[in-house]
């Protein structure tokens, strides 16, 4: 954001807790005083969230050149569940991600956009199918690996389709 934010973007803080979000606009405005910086609520745990916010973006914004999905859970409590029901990491990580694009998809490609997801090496380790019913039943690093799989094969089908969105997987 602090990057985007001296090239002079308009940069959109996505943000559950929204005290936070204005400490983060707060610690950018003294390094970029001039920064365009808007906070709007979003919580990729909550598919309804994230429709709110992909309505209210596509309606406030006129443009959107760059989207960076970089929310995500590594390590919740055991049993942590997204507001629709799903395990929290699988749940944040992937489905979170999916319904954001799919919800934005229009827009993105109506704007040329680039998209950046960050995933995660652990991917490569997470190369076998699993029933979403069973995520439970992994270990929580075998969980978060294969939601990190899962970005990666998104993207990959979504590469392949003809748009005008340019996708990049990115590992922190």
């Amino acid at each position: 954001s602090l990057y985007l934010a001296y090239k002079g973007a308009n940069v959109i803080l996505a943000c559950r807790n929204l005290s936070k979000a204005e400490s983060a606009k707060e610690k950018i405005l003294k390094e970029v005083p001039n920064a365009k910086l808007f906070i709007e609520q979003y919580d990729q745990a909550s598919f309804q969230s994230i429709e709110d916010f992909a309505n209210r973006v596509s309606f406030t914004y006129p443009k959107i050149d760059g989207l960076l999905c970089n929310a995500g859970v590594y390590f919740p409590k055991q049993d942590y569940k997204t507001s629709d029901g799903y395990e929290l990491t699988f749940g944040t990580n992937y489905l979170g991600t999916y319904k954001l694009l799919f919800s934005l998809k229009d827009k993105l490609n109506q704007d040329f956009s680039r998209v950046v997801i960050v995933t995660s090496l652990t991917a490569t380790l997470s190369t076998k199918r699993i029933d979403i019913d069973e995520c439970h039943k992994l270990s929580r690093n075998k969980i978060y690996g294969y939601s990190k799989y899962c970005l990666n094969r998104l993207c990959t089908e979504l590469i392949s389709k003809d748009n005008h969105i340019t996708f990049n997987l990115v590992h922190p």
